[in-house]
């Protein structure tokens, strides 16, 4: 229900057939988040680093599978989205088409309402789960990362485990919720496997981020069964303030590392494409939160919200603000070779 990576130069490639030089070829800014030279980290559509890194090139296999993944990277992540769509309509209205007008045609304003919202809500949470795909692929095929790439999805797993957990206590279950926060764990658990295995980052560096992220899930674990146990609460009540709690974790955590990337940028590109998704995921929650008056989805979703406004105010600064005229053609040369 809720989150979301500033790039590098890979070194100038070899001199063409003709003696020509080709210009040097952009990363995606995501998977260069806090290099080793103090770099910050941005998203696909986030301008570069002025510092050059050269980048590894990834096995040839591991190059091939790659590239056969991302020319259907966007169709796979669409059709997922649909069959999750798909079965959750089933689920609601069962698998017999000749009842479904009966029941379409029976349900009020309120019922339209909610189940309008819910179903924009279940895609703007799929798309932010699906967001950091792209940048991940090219931390697989480019072998070079910074560390703050990893804590987003770290956050993200934390907050979708919450909410899954919660999806399961409600009363008959929450399908939409499980079903949807289950993905988030699948997809974030492998975007932490790829960083660890591909990133260049030193491993016991990334392992002592991912112990942090372990303990910080445990003591939510533990304080929720505590208070279980001690308290007059429902579990649901319980694990569902908990679940405030990680979403904003998630939303704070994609928010400073985005903005980390704008600052190093000069705010040349404006939004990266994961903080869209965050605070369009944000938006609507909270909306729906608002009008159902959850105090948990309004806190969460309050926070992603913030500092979407935050995000917009420093991007405004950034605009206004004279950088050097050497940074700004250099950020701007940077942009102009960047591979589409």
């Amino acid at each position: 229900m809720e989150e979301a990576g500033a790039g590098q130069v890979v070194g100038a490639q070899e001199p063409a057939a003709g003696g020509t030089q080709a210009p040097p070829r952009v990363a995606d800014p995501v998977v260069a988040a806090l290099t080793e030279d103090g770099a910050a980290s941005g998203a696909d559509d986030v301008p570069l680093l002025p510092a050059a890194v050269e980048v590894v090139p990834a096995a040839a296999p591991a190059a091939a599978a790659a590239s056969w993944f991302k020319d259907r990277l966007v169709v796979g992540l669409l059709m997922l989205t649909l069959g999750i769509l798909m079965s959750l309509f089933l689920y609601d209205m069962g698998t017999d088409p000749t009842a479904w007008w009966g029941k379409i045609a029976a349900m009020t304003t309120t019922q339209w309402f909610t189940a309008g919202f819910l179903t924009l809500g279940i895609i703007t949470s799929l798309g932010l789960i699906f967001s950091p795909s792209r940048n991940f692929l090219r931390v697989w095929t480019e072998g070079a990362a910074g560390l703050a790439v990893v804590v987003p999805p770290l956050a993200g797993m934390i907050n979708c485990g919450v909410w899954l957990a919660y999806g399961m206590l409600v009363k008959n279950h929450n399908v939409p919720v499980v079903v949807v926060n289950g993905t988030g764990v699948a997809f974030n658990t492998v975007y932490t496997a790829v960083f660890f295995l591909r990133s260049g980052t030193p491993r016991l560096r990334t392992l002592c981020v991912m112990l942090v992220a372990a303990a910080v899930a445990a003591m939510i674990g533990t304080i929720d069964y505590s208070i279980i146990k001690t308290c007059d609460w429902e579990a649901e009540d319980v694990v569902g303030l908990s679940g405030a709690f990680t979403g904003s974790l998630m939303y704070t955590s994609g928010a400073l590392v985005n903005m980390m990337a704008a600052h190093q940028n000069r705010g040349v590109g404006g939004f990266s494409g994961q903080a869209v998704a965050s605070s369009t995921n944000a938006f609507v929650w909270l909306v729906y939160g608002w009008v159902q008056n959850n105090t948990n989805m309004k806190i969460s979703n309050g926070v992603g919200f913030f500092w979407f406004l935050v995000m917009a105010a420093q991007l405004v600064f950034l605009h206004f603000k004279e950088p050097h005229q050497e940074e700004t053609q250099d950020i701007h040369r940077r942009l102009l070779a960047q591979e589409p």
